[in-house]
């Protein structure tokens, strides 16, 4: 088996220090979403309901890859904290 697909290295997901989600420090000017998926724990059968919903982060696109600032991830995260607490107090 090559060190390319050995079970240790596809764990890892390329994010953080230890492949999970970046410290402060590591923050990345922005995410794919392969990645951003990753940091919160997603699949990507979740993303798609998400767009579908209009309660995916804002993307935008640099030639083929959609991308997510983080800004829109801090946005998206606050939207979600919100709709929790709404719902826990009606």
């Amino acid at each position: 088996m090559s060190l390319e697909h050995s079970p240790d290295k596809q764990r890892r997901g390329g994010i953080g220090h230890n492949g999970g989600p970046p410290l402060a420090s590591e923050t990345p000017a922005s995410y794919t979403l392969p990645q951003w998926l990753a940091r919160h724990q997603l699949s990507r059968g979740h993303w798609y309901r998400l767009k579908a919903a209009n309660n995916a982060p804002d993307t935008y696109g640099t030639g083929k890859a959609q991308r997510i600032s983080p800004a829109a991830d801090a946005r998206w995260v606050k939207a979600q904290e919100r709709k929790a607490k709404q719902s826990q107090s009606v």
